[in-house]
Order: C-alpha cells, then structure tokens, then sequence
C-alpha cells in the first residue's frame, strides 16, 4: 500500500500561516494590539523614519523590533517621543493657521486656545485677570490666578504672555511657577524654540531660548528709529518701523508718518527693505503680506476714517487694494486671516458717525463681501480660534456692553458673552 504524501504546496500553505500568526501572537503579548504603520502615524504623528528604531517593515506585515530592549515600546511612549522632538512653533501651528497666529497676536494676543478652553485675558472689563470658558461659551468662566497680560500663546500646559506691566513672563495654567523672562517687551514671537522679542528704545531684536538659554541680540541699523512689531515666519524675521513722524499739522488732520518693512535672515543678515506706507497692522502669509493702511498721509485733508486693505506680493513686489473701509479709529485697524477669508469690522455705510458696525469678511476667492454678524457690534480686536470668531470691543459705553463677542466663521451662533 502507497503512503500518501502531502502536497508540498499544502505544506509551504502550513509552514507561512504559522510564520504569519507568529507575529501577532508576538505582537499581542507585547502592544495587545497590532497597529497598522498608518494607524501609528495618523495616532502619534511619528513617521516611518521615526518608527525604525523601533520596528522593521515587511512588505506584508509589521515584525517583531530587532533592538536591544525585550520589550517592544509602548504607543505612549512613541508619542512622547514625537512630542519631544516637537519645535515650540510647530506646537503652536497644531492649534492656529500660521497666518492666523500672527493676526491673533497683533490684535493684541488677549485671547488664545489649549484644548478644551479659550484663555482669555480682560483690560477694560471685570478684574484685570485672566479666565478660562469653553471655546463655545457656554460654560461658566473661571477666574485664573494669573493678571491680566496681552500677546497670550500655550505652549505644552505653559503660558507666554506680555503683562500690563510690559514684563515678558512665563507661568503654568495655574498661575503657579511664574518665570519673568525679561522686564520689559513690547512684541514678541516664538520660532521653532526661540522667542524673538523687542525692548523699547533698543535697536535690537532679542533672542532666548524657551529653555532659558539667552542668546546675542541682533543689533539694527542706527538709521531705523523705531521697531514696534515683529513676527518671525519662513526663517525670516519681519519688522515694522516707524521712519518718520510730524504732528504739527494736526489741525487740519494732516498727520505725517510712514513706516517701513524690513525682513532679515534669523542671524540678522540680509536686511532688507520690503515695504515703505503708513502701515497699520499686516500679516504675512507665504508670499503675500497682508496689511491696512492709513489714509492719514502728507497732504491729506479728508475727514473721514477710510482705511484701505493692501495685499502685497513679496516676490513680484507688486501692491493691490482688496477693499476700503470706514473705521472709528485709525490707531487701531483690526483685521485677521484665515485659509480663505479676511475679517474685520466695518460700518455698512462708511461713514464713521453711524454707529452700526458689523463684523464681516473678504472672500480672497470670491472677491467679495459679506457680512457674519447680524449683531450690531462696538469696534475691535479680531481673533480666530478653529471656527469661531471671538471679537473683544476696545471700550465700554455704558451697562449693556459685553466682555466679548462671538460667532462661528459661518455666521451662525452668534451670541454676547457679558
């Protein structure tokens, strides 16, 4: 009687499923889950060039890690890696648009976000405190133990902000561990881990680690009278001067001044002259800045608060006027920037002695205007946070005015938060 062989097909069949369960019986004692590469990097944002230390890839399966340790790492553990090698910026760019940050900050940074809560910082209303409410409002606000500040940004649970007193500080969202930085500071931005800050009456731009490590500051022009802002983006540094002033023509509302535009490298070289106006705000954005501008020039007489929206483009450096638009005051032209739109607050009829001012939006597809709001709002600072829209007035008028304003970016759920 012939023995019967086995196929050898059949036993090259049985000899990979045991390969094959091999690994997941591996993989089970060690992670209890077996996580496709994509899960891993959509979950910990670590790539495959991160993961190598840690495991191998075949062309079929995930296989047990060739390395020292006898135990494979955890998904936690790849996760505080990946935050660990995170810069301080790229933190930041997680929860803002780029052009977004720096708008909320030259509003003058009194809110900012770390999930769940909107921090928020009050000046003119309540104490002078910082508080916390959910992003929506709709929760009561909690009083920090933290004053009031401006230019507010969290970074991993630590809160950088200018104090009233202009001290650039550091603290927990408890207000405990505060750390001055420097005693005084006028604008400041965080750039991959480097905070990039101006003094008055220096002609310098300070450089610290968020470590604490200081660095050389960068030392300007001597013809550069003064530097009021500055924003670092692209490994460049943009800086807003103030070349010329002359208010003895103010009866005639002739006020005259303009402002340059510089940018340079981070280590300061390559000073260059972008752009000379009367610029009021701007945000860079790739290769546009965005800015508004003064109507207020040598010459100019009209009485009306007209302000104009300038893009400009950085390669081709050409200049064009978006929109133009009634405000209450030319010191304080608020505007802020998404992905596709331009906000701000504007009266239906330009003229700046109506009171009825309604948050609207530029579409940089469209070309067109519309209004958010159906809320006749008070003037002031604009700031962005995901799909909302939080407006805080410049001054109160009288016992109905409210802390703050907000709406979603559809003009939907609009409500006073008082």
């Amino acid at each position: 009687m012939k023995k019967k062989h086995i196929p050898l097909p059949i036993i090259y069949n049985i000899i990979a499923a045991i390969a094959f369960f091999s690994h997941y019986v591996i993989y089970f004692k060690y992670l209890k889950v077996i996580p496709t590469v994509q899960a891993i990097e959509q979950t910990t944002n670590i790539s495959k060039k991160q993961l190598k230390e840690y495991i191998t890839l075949s062309p079929s399966s995930l296989t047990v890690p060739i390395n020292k340790s006898k135990q494979a790492p955890s998904l936690l553990r790849l996760s505080q890696i990946s935050l660990r090698e995170m810069t301080a910026s790229q933190v930041l760019s997680k929860t803002f648009y780029e052009p977004t940050l720096q708008g909320n900050m030259r509003n003058g940074g009194f809110i900012t976000y770390n999930e769940p809560y909107i921090y928020f910082s009050t000046i003119i209303a309540l104490e002078k405190q910082i508080y916390r409410v959910m992003s929506d409002g709709s929760t009561m606000m909690k009083k920090l133990n933290i004053p009031a500040g401006k230019m507010m940004c969290i970074i991993n649970n630590t809160l950088y902000y200018i104090t009233l007193n202009e001290t650039l500080t550091k603290t927990s969202l408890t207000g405990e561990d505060t750390i001055n930085i420097d005693d005084t500071c006028i604008s400041y931005y965080i750039y991959k881990d480097i905070i990039y800050y101006l003094k008055p009456e220096k002609k310098c731009v300070f450089r610290i680690h968020i470590n604490g490590q200081k660095l050389d500051p960068i030392q300007l022009k001597e013809d550069i009278l003064y530097v009021s802002n500055l924003v670092v983006i692209n490994d460049k540094i943009y800086l807003q001067t103030i070349t010329q002033m002359n208010f003895k023509n103010t009866e005639n509302n002739t006020n005259n001044w303009s402002s340059f535009l510089y940018s340079m490298n981070l280590d300061g070289t390559r000073l260059t002259k972008v752009l000379n106006d009367t610029i009021l705000n701007f945000i860079v954005d790739n290769d546009y800045i965005y800015y508004s501008r003064s109507h207020i020039t040598k010459g100019d007489t009209s009485s009306n608060n007209k302000v104009y929206l300038i893009q400009y483009n950085i390669k081709t450096c050409n200049k064009k006027t978006l929109f133009s638009y009634a405000s209450t005051n030319t010191n304080c032209i608020p505007f802020n920037l998404d992905k596709n739109h331009i906000y701000f607050i504007a009266n239906d009829v330009r003229n700046y002695e109506n009171n009825d001012f309604f948050l609207k939006k530029y579409n940089l597809n469209t070309k067109t205007i519309s209004n958010v709001s159906k809320d006749n709002l008070y003037p002031g600072q604009i700031f962005l946070v995901k799909d909302r829209i939080f407006l805080f007035p410049i001054y109160i008028t009288d016992k109905n005015s409210y802390i703050f304003y907000t709406i979603k970016t559809d003009g939907s759920e609009g409500r006073f938060i008082r």
